[in-house]
């Protein structure tokens, strides 16, 4: 996940972050130097992320409810069968 520039692309659709961690602050900064964040949920926040899932695409724009006009592009995978959280994906 990562904060958007704004500019939605052609195929985006607004998607409302459906979790209570703020989007801004959630997870690990991933160390690529890259302003990336790493957010692993399970599971009720996992449903509830697969349910909002359905409703997005790979250029879909999130916000909070709360602040609207702050936007993220986010990449949803599974984890893989050697990964545990986020701290895998550093290793």
């Amino acid at each position: 996940m990562a904060p958007s520039d704004g500019r939605a692309q052609p195929g985006a659709s607004a998607v409302v972050w459906p979790l209570r961690r703020d989007l801004a602050t959630a997870g690990k900064r991933v160390p690529s130097g890259l302003n990336y964040r790493c957010i692993s949920v399970g599971g009720a926040d996992a449903r509830t992320m697969l349910a909002t899932l359905r409703n997005a695409n790979e250029v879909s724009l999130w916000s909070m409810r709360a602040s609207p006009a702050r936007s993220y592009q986010l990449i949803a995978r599974p984890l893989l069968p050697d990964e545990r959280n986020c701290a895998s994906l550093a290793a």
